[in-house]
């Protein structure tokens, strides 16, 4: 560094010293605040989603986002992307929960987390429902469905079930 800067310096350009923080690797300790403190900025997500505060929610899980994104926390991530989504959705703000569903599926599918994709799928097909488009919610429901028996969710396989049975109807 201190060559690059002496070479710089004989050509004639003046620099503003850059302070370059080392790099610190958080404590067990510290990890584990992290861990718990996302732990209750989820359960409260889900306690205001439940009790009918959609915005509020979806500030909670921007929170969670951010932090698991600042761990590399991927499924704290798709988990908080999720629940954006479900909450964009209640509000009425179909694209924004597209939005947030693409990413937790893409995220889910990355760390193989099947039963996370499967609800994601089923999730997308709910808003394409809702927005008018039968065809493109069967694509995301009929992708949900074998993945759901795949990982033995029943409750799951038969709320797909329900929803491929409402498009037909």
């Amino acid at each position: 560094m201190k060559r690059l800067v002496s070479s710089l310096l004989a050509f004639g350009i003046s620099l503003t010293p850059i302070v370059v923080p080392p790099i610190v690797q958080p404590t067990w300790a510290q990890t584990q605040d992290l861990q718990e403190q996302l732990q209750r900025l989820i359960d409260q997500a889900i306690q205001q989603t439940q009790h009918g505060k959609p915005r509020e929610a979806i500030e909670t899980l921007q929170k969670v986002l951010e932090i698991a994104r600042q761990q590399g926390d991927r499924e704290n991530e798709a988990i908080a992307l999720l629940g954006i989504g479900l909450n964009y959705d209640n509000i009425g703000q179909p694209q924004k929960a597209l939005d947030s569903y693409n990413l937790a599926l893409s995220i889910f599918r990355a760390i193989f987390d099947r039963s996370g994709e499967a609800v994601t799928l089923n999730n997308l097909g709910r808003v394409y429902d809702n927005i008018g488009q039968p065809q493109e919610a069967l694509k995301y429901y009929n992708q949900a469905l074998p993945i759901r028996r795949e990982v033995g969710d029943h409750s799951g396989e038969a709320v797909t079930l329900s929803n491929i049975g409402s498009v037909y109807d």
